[in-house]
Parts: structure tokens; C-alpha cells; sequence
């Protein structure tokens, strides 16, 4: 299966399982058909199913859903509102923060990456993969 998921992740079963193997195949194969042309897709192909990687199914303890993967060069990193470190945090991200300092006025956010918060259980998956 493309599309970096690993084969060691918990949701690699589930996906054979459940049996959406072959929709992530065929998925796969669109996207790897849409990069010989003129298009740019973001994520890179290797980070489309990153957050399967990174929070796995066992761990999940919140479901936070992104409409679509940012759209500008080493900014999608395949977390929903995740940027790369060293990017500018994007609006929507900023909102998060936003309303997360609300609640916890002593919270502190030094960059956009949130691969931290996928590895304490907070499934960030963009809603694009659904169509």
C-alpha cells in the first residue's frame, strides 16, 4: 500500500480489514498519475497518511477533523493544521491556538508543527481524504 503507511502501524489491519485497502490503492494511484502532470499535490505522497503513522488507532483520544491540506510549498506535513517547523503559522491554526489559550491563558506555541500532539493521541486528519 503507498501512500507512507507503514505496515507496522495498528491501522494497516484495520484498513485490510475494513476493506479499504483498495481505496487507498486507488487513491495512490491517482495522486502518483496527477504528479507526472503539471500539478503539485500537498502533502508529499510519503506523508498523505501521516497522521495513521503517527497516532496509532490504540492511542486515540481525540479526533480533530481539517477541511483540506494547506496548499503552499513545506506546508502540508499530512497532520490537519499542521505546518512544518520554520513556517509561518496559517490563520486557521492560529485560530486553534487561539481558542486552546482561552481555555489555558498559559499556554505557549513556538511553531505550527503539532507531530507532538499526534503522538499523545490527537488524530489530525484531513476531511479531503474522504471524497
Amino acid at each position: 500500500m503507498g501512500l507512507g503507511l507503514s505496515e507496522h502501524s495498528d491501522w494497516f489491519e484495520w484498513i485490510q480489514k475494513e476493506g479499504y485497502a483498495t481505496y487507498l490503492n486507488e487513491m495512490n494511484d491517482v495522486i502518483a498519475n496527477l504528479r507526472y502532470s503539471d500539478r503539485s499535490i500537498f502533502p508529499s505522497n510519503e506523508h498523505i497518511l501521516r497522521a495513521w503513522d503517527l497516532t496509532p488507532k490504540k492511542c486515540v483520544k481525540i479526533v480533530i477533523l481539517g477541511q483540506d491540506p494547506y496548499h503552499g510549498k513545506n506546508q502540508a506535513n499530512g497532520l490537519a493544521f499542521s505546518v512544518n517547523r520554520g513556517m509561518p503559522i496559517p490563520p486557521s491554526l492560529k485560530n486553534v491556538f487561539k481558542e486552546i489559550k482561552r481555555e489555558y491563558p498559559n499556554a505557549v506555541f513556538e511553531h505550527g508543527d503539532l507531530e507532538s500532539w499526534a503522538r499523545q493521541g490527537v488524530f489530525l486528519l484531513n476531511s479531503i481524504l474522504n471524497s
